[in-house]
């Protein structure tokens, strides 16, 4: 997360970055607190993104941070532009390792009373059967964008989550209800991410 962080503040040029997680580990938008979210335990990690939005789960997941300059071909001047541009953007990536049916949530707004990115879809998020498939967040900084985003590929189960949660059940349950996981390979679905970011710009 600090790297993403740099590429934000300190780099020219645009860079694609996958992550990888030494242990389950959860991430949290920067206008969170996490004293107010978590249980602190050594078998988890917890980071706070560049990025806004809400508290993401990792482990079982393909996340990235695609970082463009304000000239890049795939950016926007308007951000909400830029997320749907993006989202639809891995949106194929997607049907291209996973054959689904991929819907666009036109409507509600993020909401801090209910922080997990998972639990609901927002504004120009993918869905498939109503439930989102990915969570994704943006910040804009110096003629620079960044761009975080989640794929969930296997469903957490409940223990994975509750202990580590101060909202506890009711929140995992949540969870596990809006989650969709495309149940991909990594490696097969992060090439295919990174031929459309390239292709596209």
């Amino acid at each position: 997360m600090q790297l993403d962080q740099a590429l934000l503040e300190n780099k020219n040029g645009a860079f694609l970055e996958f992550h990888r997680w030494e242990k389950p580990s959860f991430t949290h938008g920067f206008f969170i607190d996490p004293l107010d979210e978590f249980i602190f335990s050594e078998k988890i990690d917890i980071a706070k993104r560049a990025t806004g939005g809400g508290i993401l789960y990792h482990g079982k997941d393909l996340s990235f941070a695609l970082c463009l300059p304000d000239s890049h071909p795939l950016c926007e001047s308007d951000t909400m532009k830029l997320y749907e541009k993006l989202n639809q953007l891995i949106g194929r990536a997607i049907l291209d390792v996973h054959d689904c049916k991929i819907s666009s949530e036109p409507e509600k707004e993020f909401s801090f009373q209910d922080p997990f990115c998972m639990t609901k879809a927002t504004k120009f998020d993918l869905t498939v059967f109503d439930k989102k498939v990915l969570g994704c967040a943006i910040r804009r900084k110096g003629g620079r964008s960044l761009y975080h985003c989640s794929i969930p590929l296997q469903m957490p189960v409940a223990d994975e989550l509750t202990p580590f949660l101060q909202r506890g059940d009711a929140l995992v349950e949540k969870i596990l209800k809006n989650t969709y996981a495309i149940d991909s390979d990594w490696n097969q679905l992060r090439e295919r991410i990174q031929e459309h970011v390239t292709k596209n710009g």
